[in-house]
């Protein structure tokens, strides 16, 4: 029940963000690492293609033996990737030209390149704007109901890394280039919905 508290929206899972987190997954694999294998920090809610089609046993190490995998209980998964919201696409982040291996290892061993993933998380930047203006007329309208619902449309709705990454934008300097004027003035008339997630 705590790990399902844990994951985001309709209990997706921690990785793919996509599909239903049906798995308890040893971050650190108990076929490797037994003695983690009843570790309450070690466990995490993800999907069966996530944990079994693609992780499976892979645990990338760096050379002092810490792992090359973003842990997302403990780390912001965008202090290691970044987002092409025109194609869905997850990047290494880059610092100092160097990209991240966390990030980059991540992307291969949990399959965060897969085109269907891609696909939802572009899905998902699209829907955002739509529905951040029916909440805002819903709340113009003073229909509380429906705003109600609409915030929790949106906050069940998957990818919700995206929804973080939309706000980024939203509070930068360039968001005019990648969000509509009526999504900005939604956002600017009702600024608690930065804390929604």
């Amino acid at each position: 029940e705590t790990l399902r508290a844990m994951a985001t929206g309709r209990e997706r899972c921690m990785y793919c963000e996509d599909s239903a987190a049906t798995d308890i997954e040893h971050f650190w694999p108990k076929s490797q690492y037994p003695d983690r294998a009843f570790s309450w920090d070690n466990y995490l809610l993800a999907c069966s293609g996530c944990n079994s089609n693609e992780k499976r046993e892979q645990f990338p190490l760096d050379a002092a033996g810490q792992p090359l995998l973003i842990d997302p209980t403990v780390e912001d998964p965008r202090d290691h990737l970044t987002l092409s919201v025109r194609t869905g696409k997850y990047q290494p982040r880059r610092r100092d030209s160097q990209e991240s291996p966390k990030g980059k290892w991540s992307i291969k061993v949990f399959g965060l390149d897969r085109d269907i993933l891609e696909k939802g998380r572009v899905d998902a930047w699209h829907t955002i704007p739509a529905l951040l203006v029916r909440y805002g007329a819903a709340c113009d309208d003073q229909e509380w109901l429906l705003a109600l619902e609409v915030q929790r449309t949106l906050c069940r709705t998957p990818f919700a890394s995206v929804f973080v990454w939309f706000l980024d934008i939203a509070a930068g300097p360039h968001a005019a280039r990648f969000i509509d004027a009526r999504s900005l003035r939604v956002l600017a008339q009702y600024p608690d919905i930065r804390d929604w997630l």
